[in-house]
């Protein structure tokens, strides 16, 4: 019985320690699903102290004054977003730009066809 009191208190005392610092990331779908992922708990605190830490290192100079390049960590998160986005953004093309992309590869593929001609007729003239 005392080592069960033993434990419970060490748990509640863990508890009382644990910060109450968390990243939650939530996403609404177009059909309005929401889904979320966090990190909570000494985790997400060794993160935000991590990234504090970084935030701290990224300035720039406008008008010869240092100001900082991300306004906090949820600046920063959303930067990283865009970023990774405009990456896979050619592989994966979104609906608003899926016309535009099978319009230009249609294209492409007609210049090719035409310039494949052209070389074809050279070679075969005498």
């Amino acid at each position: 019985m005392k080592t069960l009191i033993l434990l419970i208190l060490s748990a509640l005392a863990l508890a009382a320690q644990t910060p109450k610092e968390s990243i939650v990331i939530r996403v609404t779908d177009s059909a309005g699903v929401l889904t979320t992922a966090k990190i909570t708990g000494i985790p997400a605190a060794a993160g935000l102290d991590t990234l504090t830490q970084f935030l701290a290192t990224q300035t720039d100079v406008v008008d010869n004054i240092v100001v900082p390049r991300y306004e906090n960590v949820a600046d920063l998160v959303k930067k990283l977003v865009v970023k990774f986005l405009r990456e896979i953004a050619p592989k994966f093309p979104s609906s608003q730009t899926k016309a535009d992309v099978d319009e230009i590869e249609a294209k492409i593929a007609a210049l090719e066809a035409k310039r494949d001609a052209l070389f074809a007729a050279a070679l075969a003239e005498k």
